[in-house]
C-alpha cells in the first residue's frame, strides 16, 4: 500500500505542472464575446439577411427600359397578275419604359420586406442566444478551473488521513477496514482530479471549436469573468410576456404571414380589370403609336416608316392617289373571371385560420417558458444564499477547529479536510452566483427582453 503513494504523486504533480506551466496562454470572456460573429449560428443568420435584402432588391426592380427594331419586306403583287410587281423595305422601331409595379408586384415587395424585416429580428436573436451561450460556455470552463484548486485540497486532505491511518494501523490503534476504506477515499479524489483535469480540457475544447479559437496542447488560462448579466432584478412574468409578445422573432414572423395573407386577400377581392390607352397616328406610309398600361404601369412607343420600295402597282382610275395624315385614340379593356381567385380565396382564408392557430399556440408556450425559466431563476437565487449560508457555517467550524489546534486538541489532517470543506464551500458559492447570472439571462432571453438589461 505505501508504494502506491509515489506513482499517484507523480500523476498529481504531473497535472498540476501542466496546469500552471509557464508560457501557457490566457484567455478572457471578452475574447470570446468578440468571436461571436464568426460562429455558424451568427454567419448563418447575416447570410439570411443579406439574401432577404438581396430578394427585396430583385423584386423591386420593375424592370429596364427596352428599344427594338424590326426591319420588314413586302412583296405585292395585283391579283391575276405575275408575281411581283413592287418590293417595299420598311421598318418599325419600338421602345418600352417601365413606370411601376403592378398589385401583384407591389405584393411581391410587402412580402420580400416582411421577409427582410424578420430576417433581421431573427439575426439579433441568434446573436443575443449567442451570446449568452458564450458566457455560458466560459462560465463553465471557468469554474472547471477554479474547481481544480478545490479537488486538489480535498485530495490533500485524504492523503493526509491515510498517511495518519496507516501509522495508527502499524500500532494497531485502527482495523484494517478503516483503513482501506481511507485508502478507498484516497483513490476516489485522486479520480475526481483526473476527471476534474478532462472536465476542464473538454470544456476549453468546445470553447475553441464553437467560437474558432486555435487548437494548443496546452489548456490555456482562463481570467475571471466580467459580469455581463446586466441589471440584478427582472419584470415579472406577466409583464416578460407581454413584451415578448411583441418582439418574439417567431410570433413576428407569425404575424407577418398573416399580413401578408391579408394583403393577398385584399387584391384578389378587386376586380381583375386590365386598362389600357393607346393613341395613335400617320401620315403617308409613316405610322406612330404610344400607349400606356395602367395595371402594370408602363409606356410603349412604336414607329414605322419606308426604307425603300422598287417596282410599282399600276392604280386604278386616274392613277394619282392623294397623301393623307390620321390621329386616333383606343381604350383597351380586359377582365379575367373570377373563378379562379375565388378558389385560391377559399385556400388563403384556411391558411389563415391556421396560422392564427400558431400564433395562440406560440402565445402560449412562450408564456409558459418565461414562467418556468422565472421560477428556475428564483430557485437559483435561493440556491446562492444557501451556498453563502454554508460559507458561513463551514468558516465558523474553521475557526473552532483553529482554536481547538492551539490546544492541540486536532490533527493536521483535520485542518487540512477543514481547508478543503472551506474551498468547497466558496467554489460552491462561485458556482451558484454564476448560475444565478446565466439563469437571468435565460429568463430574458425567452422573453427577448436581453437587449433591455444588457447594453
Amino acid at each position: 500500500m505505501r508504494n502506491r503513494k509515489v506513482p499517484r504523486r507523480l500523476v498529481m504533480g504531473s497535472i498540476l505542472l501542466l496546469m500552471i506551466a509557464p508560457g501557457v496562454a490566457s484567455v478572457s470572456l471578452q475574447d470570446v464575446l468578440a468571436r461571436i460573429g464568426e460562429t455558424y449560428e451568427v454567419r448563418s443568420a447575416q447570410l439570411a439577411v443579406d439574401r432577404a435584402a438581396k430578394e427585396l432588391e430583385k423584386v423591386s426592380f420593375v424592370g429596364s427600359p427596352s428599344v427594338s427594331l424590326d426591319p420588314q419586306v413586302k412583296a405585292i403583287t395585283r391579283v391575276g397578275e405575275e408575281f411581283v410587281e413592287e418590293v417595299a423595305f420598311s421598318g418599325t422601331a419600338s421602345a418600352r419604359v417601365p413606370l411601376g409595379q403592378s398589385d401583384a408586384g407591389k405584393e411581391k415587395v410587402r412580402v420580400a420586406a416582411g421577409a427582410l424585416t424578420t430576417a433581421g429580428v431573427r439575426f439579433t436573436q441568434t446573436e443575443a442566444e449567442t451570446f449568452v451561450k458564450a458566457i455560458r460556455l466560459y462560465q463553465a470552463a471557468w469554474l472547471a478551473q477554479e474547481e481544480q484548486k478545490v479537488l486538489q485540497a480535498e485530495l490533500d486532505a485524504a492523503l493526509a488521513y491515510t498517511e495518519a491511518l496507516r501509522e495508527r494501523f502499524r500500532v494497531g490503534d485502527v482495523s484494517l477496514m478503516d483503513l482501506s476504506e481511507a485508502e478507498e477515499d484516497l483513490q476516489r479524489r485522486e479520480e475526481a482530479v483526473l476527471e476534474g483535469s478532462l472536465k476542464q480540457r473538454l470544456s476549453w475544447l468546445e470553447i475553441a471549436y464553437t467560437f474558432g479559437f486555435d487548437l494548443t496542447p496546452e489548456t490555456p488560462v482562463l481570467e475571471a469573468a466580467t459580469d455581463y448579466s446586466g441589471s440584478s432584478q427582472l419584470p415579472n412574468p406577466p409583464a416578460l410576456a407581454a413584451w415578448a409578445f411583441d418582439h418574439d422573432p417567431e410570433l413576428e414572423a407569425l404575424n407577418t404571414g398573416i399580413a401578408q395573407i391579408d394583403d393577398t386577400l385584399a387584391r384578389l377581392d378587386k376586380v381583375d380589370l386590365s386598362v389600357s390607352l393607346k393613341g395613335f397616328g400617320g401620315v403617308s406610309d409613316h405610322s406612330a403609336s404610344l400607349s400606356y398600361t395602367f395595371q402594370e404601369p408602363q409606356l410603349s412607343a412604336s414607329y414605322t416608316f419606308p426604307i425603300y420600295s422598287f417596282g410599282e402597282v399600276p392604280t386604278s382610275g386616274s392613277g394619282t392617289s392623294e397623301d393623307t395624315w390620321n390621329l386616333g385614340l383606343s381604350l383597351g379593356l380586359s377582365y379575367t373571371g373570377a373563378r379562379a381567385d375565388s378558389m385560391e380565396v377559399a385556400s388563403l382564408a384556411l391558411q389563415r385560420e391556421l396560422e392564427a392557430a400558431k400564433v395562440e399556440a406560440r402565445r402560449q408556450n412562450l408564456e409558459l417558458s418565461i414562467r418556468s425559466q422565472y421560477q428556475q431563476w428564483l430557485k437559483a437565487v435561493q440556491s446562492l444564499e444557501q451556498a453563502r449560508r454554508n460559507v458561513e457555517r463551514v468558516e465558523q467550524n474553521r475557526g473552532i477547529l483553529d482554536s481547538k489546534r492551539s490546544l492541540g486538541l486536532v490533527n493536521d489532517y483535520d485542518i487540512l479536510e477543514a481547508t478543503a470543506l472551506s474551498e468547497r464551500a466558496r467554489w460552491n458559492v462561485l458556482a451558484a452566483e454564476i448560475g444565478e447570472r446565466i439563469q437571468r439571462l435565460d429568463t430574458a432571453l425567452s422573453a427577448s427582453y436581453l437587449s433591455e438589461i444588457i447594453d
